[in-house]
């Protein structure tokens, strides 16, 4: 990243184009008065393209393909450090790019699948991270000893329970650490190099603005941190099992990895649907069967399995119930009832949040109170773009006949135009198009694909071929 050309921006403010050699067009010089970014940059102010907030993948600025990094203001800022959130994310996405054209295939698995609500699963799930925070300890002691034995608990638990649970969890999970956890590992290790570099020593003011607002900070706390806001006393939360859990837990393993001396990079460059966290730590203790269930065994008791079990059942219950007081909330909302059923095959979706996410009936449902922003788009042909802002969403799955219906509430309708003519009053019959453009408060969907729309009753029912 200290060479490839990257997009870094504010929604609606401005857009930086960090390590180019020339402007493209739209773009002019970075202000000099502004602090020095280190690197060659252009400027574009304003809103450009689609960068609506979200993440943009293979993003194309004349002839050069990167990555576009924004975060909605309002998210960015409520965080405690922003600064740290803007810098790690970006290299944490930067090197999903990389990913994209250096790594072999990953596997890959549908998240909304995962058996999030599955007791057994969860607490295994939930010992294992309890099993890598003593292994992580021990590595910052320097206790090698205690930190390869823990390990070899942590891949006997893993391989027990991948064994003993449905191949969906295994594959769902060896590509999650691949992508995600390696992704992680390297935004924790470019951190921890930036946290040992001398301030004193570099001119950037910048550098040192950011270098101040971290002085607190070790790589060691990151990892331990990151770890603990997954766990809720001794087990993971149904809500941190789909994804959260993944991001410390391969980075603990890429930095465990690391000590022991496996060569695990090169390994993960490769991918392909062997390889995997536990399966080179298996290759490399050279455990045997016996061996393993000993180490399980003995993990259960050192961390109190039933406990943690019990922990984990408790946390489930409390989660759905918390999901039905969410869905009553939701439906209780003031306002039109939009509601868009169009195809999950071939759209790319977007969302950020920090509020809580419930995910239902085996992926089929998953509600979220509010998303600073929600979008999905054709991933060819600009067929469709649908952006929400600042609202609610209920996302509903029929996996079987791959379509999905988005869910949500909107003050008021401010434009809608069939087939390019706008359209005045209410609707108080269906009517069909080939191209619709609906503009509301906090939303506005764009598609070039068949369809019907009708108005019942204080909601808009869209329905997308």
């Amino acid at each position: 990243m200290s060479v490839t050309p990257y997009v870094v921006y504010m929604p609606e403010d401005f857009v930086l184009y960090l390590n180019a050699k020339n402007a493209p067009a739209d773009f002019q010089p970075y202000p000099p008065d502004w602090p020095d970014p280190g690197a060659r940059a252009f400027i574009h102010f304003g809103c450009y393209r689609d960068l609506v907030g979200q993440f943009a993948f293979n993003f194309r600025i004349d002839s050069t393909l990167t990555f576009a990094m924004g975060m909605p203001k309002d998210l960015l800022f409520s965080l405690e450090q922003p600064s740290y959130a803007l810098l790690s994310t970006t290299i944490h996405e930067g090197f999903h790019q990389y990913q994209r054209t250096h790594l072999g295939e990953i596997p890959w698995a549908r998240e909304e699948r995962y058996p999030i609500l599955d007791v057994e699963n969860t607490a295994l799930a939930s010992l294992e991270m309890q099993i890598l925070k003593g292994a992580v300890k021990a590595m910052f002691q320097g206790n090698d000893q205690q930190m390869e034995a823990l390990l070899k608990e942590f891949t006997a638990v893993r391989s027990y329970r991948w064994k003993q649970s449905h191949p969906f969890v295994r594959k769902y999970e060896q590509s999650q650490e691949i992508n995600e956890g390696s992704a992680r590992y390297v935004e924790m290790k470019a951190m921890d190099c930036f946290l040992k570099l001398d301030s004193t020593r570099i001119s950037n003011q910048l550098f040192r603005d950011i270098r101040q607002e971290l002085s607190g900070i070790s790589i060691q706390t990151l990892l331990l941190d990151d770890m603990n806001a997954r766990l809720s006393g001794m087990a993971v939360p149904p809500s941190d099992m789909l994804r959260n859990r993944i991001y410390p837990l391969g980075a603990a393993l890429g930095f465990l990895l690391d000590r022991l001396g496996v060569d695990w990079k090169m390994k993960f460059q490769a991918a392909g649907a062997e390889i995997s966290f536990p399966g080179l730590l298996e290759e490399h203790f050279k455990l045997d069967s016996t061996q393993m269930a000993n180490w399980a065994a003995r993990a259960k008791t050192d961390f109190l399995y039933p406990a943690i079990r019990s922990a984990a059942q408790t946390l489930i219950d409390v989660y759905l119930t918390e999901y039905q007081n969410a869905l009553e909330q939701f439906n209780r909302q003031p306002g039109i009832r939009m509601a868009i059923h169009l195809t999950n095959s071939g759209i790319q979706r977007f969302r950020s949040t920090r509020n809580k996410k419930w995910v239902v009936e085996n992926g089929k449902k998953l509600l979220c109170l509010h998303y600073n922003l929600y979008s999905l788009k054709s991933l060819k042909k600009k067929r469709l773009r649908l952006e929400i802002h600042d609202r609610g969403v209920l996302d509903e799955n029929n996996w079987q006949n791959r379509r999905k219906t988005v869910t949500f509430y909107t003050a008021q309708i401010r434009s809608l135009m069939l087939d390019g003519k706008p359209v005045e009053g209410e609707l108080n019959t269906e009517q069909k198009f080939t191209r619709i453009k609906i503009e509301g408060h906090h939303f506005q969907l764009e598609a070039h694909t068949k369809g019907a729309i009708q108005y019942k009753k204080n909601a808009i029912i869209i329905n997308l071929e």
